[in-house]
């Protein structure tokens, strides 16, 4: 009985886990289009999730973990649907050659020990998530910031955590706790600068990626 409700429990997260995973970006992508400007975003976050979604699916196709890359898959699809639509507006900044470099990294690692790509991917959360996470605390808009996929990255990650923790996967505990923390994040500046920071549908775009990955007092720690 317990070997089946162990199954049962890890067939339910992984269920929960590919939804979320495709249906992460979707809010994210219709917002965008729907106020024709990425004013909240930060163009590093998508940058660095960019390399990380298309690392991610290169590992997991090496691990042979064929359901994990389909929903990754699907879930890169729609990011680089935004990334598309949001970058061309955002101005280059200095903190763009961060990214490059991130990608050249995971790229150097894979060809001397491609293990090591899970764990290391794991701590690369961190590049994808704190810029927006510390970016809503920063811009002056948050227009173009969707509440609905910062939801579900926190569901996302929460059930990563919980399966990686099942699992003993370090690299996935680490990734899951990020994510977590930074859709805490993000939703706790919606929840207090809402109102303050929602911006108009003809606000123009503002760039935060000038200090995006520079913590400030009123963050702890993506999108």
């Amino acid at each position: 009985m317990s070997a089946f409700l162990d199954a049962a429990l890890s067939a339910l997260l992984l269920l929960a886990l590919t939804v979320s995973s495709v249906v992460l970006c979707v809010p994210q992508l219709v917002r965008l289009v729907k106020v024709g400007h990425p004013a909240g975003l930060s163009g590093t976050a998508l940058l660095f999730g960019t390399v990380n979604y298309t690392a991610w699916s290169g590992y997991l196709a090496w691990e042979h973990a064929w359901g994990l890359l389909a929903a990754n898959l699907v879930a890169s699809l729609v990011w680089y649907a935004i990334v598309a639509l949001a970058l061309p507006q955002i101005a280059p900044k200095r903190s763009w050659w961060l990214p490059v470099g991130w990608a050249a990294t995971l790229g150097l690692l894979a060809v001397v020990d491609l293990a090591l790509l899970g764990p290391i991917l794991g701590l690369g959360s961190l590049l994808t998530y704190t810029p927006q996470a510390v970016g809503v605390w920063r811009v002056i808009s948050l227009a173009a910031v969707s509440p609905a996929t910062w939801a579900l990255t926190a569901v996302e990650g929460f059930t990563w955590l919980l399966q990686s923790a099942k699992d003993q996967l370090a690299g996935g505990i680490v990734s899951g706790g990020i994510a977590t923390a930074a859709a805490i994040s993000v939703l706790t500046a919606l929840l207090i600068r809402g109102a303050a920071a929602g911006g108009s549908p003809d606000q123009p775009p503002v760039d935060d990626d000038a200090d995006a990955l520079t913590p400030t007092p009123s963050v702890a720690t993506a999108a």
